[in-house]
């Protein structure tokens, strides 16, 4: 075990492993000597309540009904899924089908024109194949960069007039 010097030691190890908008509060909370950094104990505690959003019971079934992998990839949809998962206690076929009923469209369908597997970690696993040949794909298909797109010339269309002759043309 790691012993340290005092608590205010301690407290600041802990703020300094925080990253992105933690770390931005647990600078704020720091520079300001706010209440709660005068004991890991109170640090810790205020941390639960601040960051810890975990959703549990009914409320984690709730939001798994209504999850959907919408824009993000499958891995991240799976990940909240299993979370929630996890929470709710809900049967392995119930978890099935809701995984498959979040899946965004194109998932979907490709997933229905190949043997579903019988389980949810079977059914994860071929999901994430196909989403990741679905980007392969959409890569492959869509231009890498704005050089590679086609060049249409833009024709100027001139918009003055014509010179008028000063003399008559010939005859």
């Amino acid at each position: 075990p790691v012993t340290f010097a005092s608590e205010p030691s301690k407290e600041a190890l802990v703020l300094t492993l925080l990253s992105g908008r933690a770390a931005q509060w647990g600078t704020a909370v720091w520079e300001n000597q706010h209440p709660c950094c005068a004991s890991f104990q109170l640090l810790s505690e205020e941390m639960r309540r601040v960051f810890d959003r975990a959703v549990l019971g009914r409320e984690a079934a709730s939001v798994l009904a209504d999850l959907r992998q919408g824009d993000r990839n499958v891995s991240d949809y799976s990940i909240e899924f299993r979370t929630l998962a996890a929470e709710c206690k809900w049967n392995e076929a119930a978890q099935w089908d809701m995984f498959l009923h979040g899946l965004a469209d194109r998932v979907q369908k490709k997933i229905f024109t190949l043997e579903l597997p019988a389980d949810l970690d079977g059914l994860i696993s071929l999901a994430l194949r196909v989403d990741s040949r679905l980007q392969r794909r959409d890569q492959l298909t869509r231009p890498s960069s704005l050089s590679e797109l086609p060049v249409h010339p833009v024709h100027a269309v001139s918009n003055t007039v014509s010179p008028v002759l000063d003399h008559e043309p010939m005859q």
